[in-house]
């Protein structure tokens, strides 16, 4: 459908909205092609007809860092050199300053900085998420040091509350994970019973003498799950160079689950890092799609609205995989992202995104 037709049907509903307009509340003025919301704001389940260009979401993402005590190893896991924490900070070094005024970055580390526990985590970012502030989460990094084990669910359960805290209509908020290991950090699982995550001769017995050691992987996909149908999806960036199944299984399911996979990999749903020039581009194509991909939406759409979404005037499908087209990035419907090729032309050049909201069968 064209943006011509939209408009068309747009006019026809507008024209039967203006006739019961004393039992809906609603003002539409038939005489011009854009029709918009009346000055006040109808509640968010009133279906208002209307066709709208699409600003540039603000954005808030929270780099979730893993520093495990793994974080000291090589990216194929030995002990040469770089490290893996310096790998990380490397590719943060070449990209974070290219995007900062568009992404408000914060970070928070896991374990936490200063707190007691090889397995707790702070109850709030190291660094609230602020535009230009690349430095700042450079030189954190600087003075942080690889240590403990992996309380990934604590990790992302203390960065989705803080980012559900600070819901606003319009604005994008994104969990960023990076991590190297398989969750762990339960001491309530059966360490006799469980996927143990302990390297060394011992194998399973340092499970059965410390459950903490056990794989904590369903418990964490749920809570990247239930963020993500709040409206924080979650982007994971894997260091999987040990090759162990079980991480590489985890990390899959984390990507799904997150509602944010990486579209160029069907098999390895995250963004999988073997060399240094992987983890570059992973945070260089997360941070491309965030920045240019993500568009804000005001008033909200009610739910029983359909909706037509153009790039430069060519009609886009919704797709809810988000392989491709396009698909609605929180609950109450008040950000769009686009995916596959169509964020690939958003990235390239300035681009056109315009909305049409229809109401009625």
């Amino acid at each position: 459908m064209t943006d011509r037709a939209v408009v068309a049907l747009i006019g026809l509903q507008a024209t039967a909205l203006w006739s019961c307009g004393a039992r809906t509340g609603l003002r539409v003025d038939a005489s011009v092609d854009r029709v918009d919301a009346a000055p006040d704001a109808p509640p968010p389940d009133v279906c208002v007809p209307r066709v709208a260009v699409a600003a540039p979401s603000s954005v808030e993402v929270l780099l979730l860092a893993d520093r495990s005590t793994s974080m000291e190893r090589d990216l194929l896991g030995g002990s040469g050199s770089p490290r893996r924490w310096d790998v990380l900070r490397d590719a943060l070094s070449s990209t974070l300053p290219r995007y900062q005024d568009r992404i408000a970055m914060g970070l928070q580390f896991f374990p936490g900085v200063g707190v007691t526990g090889i397995c707790a985590v702070a109850a709030s970012p190291d660094l609230n998420p602020a535009p230009g502030q690349a430095m700042a989460v450079l030189l954190r990094f600087g003075r942080t040091e690889p240590n403990g084990r992996t309380p990934t669910w604590l990790g992302v359960q203390s960065a989705g509350r803080y980012l559900l805290g600070r819901a606003a209509p319009g604005r994008f908020r994104a969990i960023l994970l990076a991590t190297d290991g398989a969750p762990n950090c339960n001491g309530a699982l059966d360490g006799a019973r469980c996927t143990c995550t302990a390297l060394g001769g011992t194998g399973q017995q340092q499970c059965e003498d410390d459950p903490s050691l056990c794989l904590d992987d369903d418990r964490t996909v749920s809570e990247v799950s239930r963020l993500a149908a709040q409206g924080v999806p979650t982007y994971v960036v894997g260091i999987d160079g040990d090759n162990q199944p079980e991480l590489i299984t985890v990390l899959s399911q984390l990507a799904v689950a997150g509602g944010r996979p990486n579209p160029a990999s069907a098999a390895r749903p995250y963004y999988s890092v073997r060399r240094r020039e992987d983890l570059t581009s992973a945070f260089e194509q997360i941070q491309r799609q965030v920045s240019r991909c993500v568009f804000s939406v005001s008033p909200g759409v009610a739910a029983g609205a359909t909706v037509n979404v153009t790039l430069d005037g060519q009609l886009i499908a919704r797709d809810p995989m988000r392989q491709g087209g396009w698909d609605w990035s929180d609950a109450e419907r008040t950000t769009v992202a686009l995916a596959g090729e169509a964020c690939d032309r958003a990235s390239a050049a300035a681009v056109t995104v315009r909305i049409a909201v229809a109401c009625g069968g």
